[in-house]
């Protein structure tokens, strides 16, 4: 007899881990009574290998997901919050924070031409820049980015075909466009799901007054229905394996009660939907 699970735990790629953020002597470690460990990012370039950070490329579609606090000597500055270039150095896929013009622009290789794009303007984005913490969501689909600005839906654009991402080249956090070095932010949180549903999904306890509580009722987005999972269900994508494929669905061993423990055998993706399938 065959029994359908569906999990509730989602696969990507912790940024602050990729990059060894909390080694760093250089970037400053501040305990956050309210949530995750903030980090105070601008005292040294934050470069990696491609292949070290996303080892089997990234899917067409995902969410980027960030909480950030844009410091003052940063807020008129044009910069880059999360960029992957190529082997020459050529960017293949951008989050732009533009400082002057109060934006942000999402960028990536063309499959018919050098670049596409599309820009997010208004009050939601203009409130990033005023020195306190925020969510940035970005959710982009093969056709489609949408931006969700601490859990409020901002607005969503088109974009034309895009090229897949190749992981022969590097990957770099926090970035001056013009002079290529490191900017002035504090980041709490920066994640990258294989899923652009998560991006109705993520909560914002962390940016609250009260601050994240487990045993709190979850944040709810402005969107109805939906409600916030915590991004400690993410399952990591290693970084050094040659010998597996990974899908977005995971097979793992999921304990159903507190004294009957079932193994998953195997994991099919169905119409979108993620399913593993167990003997029972």
């Amino acid at each position: 007899m065959y029994k359908i699970i569906f999990l509730t735990s989602y696969s990507g790629f912790n940024l602050i881990r990729r990059f060894s953020l909390q080694k760093m002597s250089s970037i400053k470690k501040i305990r956050n009574p309210k949530g995750p460990l903030i980090m105070r990012l601008g005292g040294a370039r934050l470069v990696e290998q491609t292949a070290q950070v996303f080892p089997h490329g990234l899917p067409q579609e995902f969410t980027i997901v960030t909480t950030l606090m844009i410091k003052k000597p940063t807020t008129e500055e044009d910069w880059y919050l999360f960029q992957v270039s190529d082997m020459l150095g050529y960017p293949q896929l951008s989050l732009g924070v533009n400082g002057k013009d109060r934006n942000l622009e999402f960028r990536a290789s063309g499959r018919d031409v050098d670049y596409v794009g599309c820009t997010f303007t208004g009050h939601g984005v203009y409130s990033l820049f005023d020195n306190q913490w925020h969510k940035i969501v970005l959710r982009v689909r093969e056709r489609v980015v949408s931006i969700h600005i601490d859990c409020s839906f901002i607005s969503s654009k088109p974009i034309e075909p895009r090229k897949p991402i190749n992981n022969q080249g590097h990957a770099f956090i926090g970035l001056d466009m013009v002079k290529g070095e490191p900017v002035h932010f504090d980041i709490q949180k920066f994640l990258v799901y294989c899923d652009p549903q998560m991006a109705m999904q993520e909560g914002c306890c962390e940016i609250l007054p009260a601050g994240c509580n487990n045993e709190a009722s979850k944040t709810r987005r402005n969107v109805e229905g939906v409600e916030n999972v915590q991004n400690s269900n993410l399952i990591e994508i290693p970084a050094k394996s040659k010998q597996q494929s990974y899908t977005r669905c995971f097979c793992l061993e999921d304990s159903l009660s507190k004294t009957v423990r079932k193994r998953v055998k195997f994991c099919t993706i169905q119409n979108e939907y993620h399913e593993c399938i167990q003997h029972k």
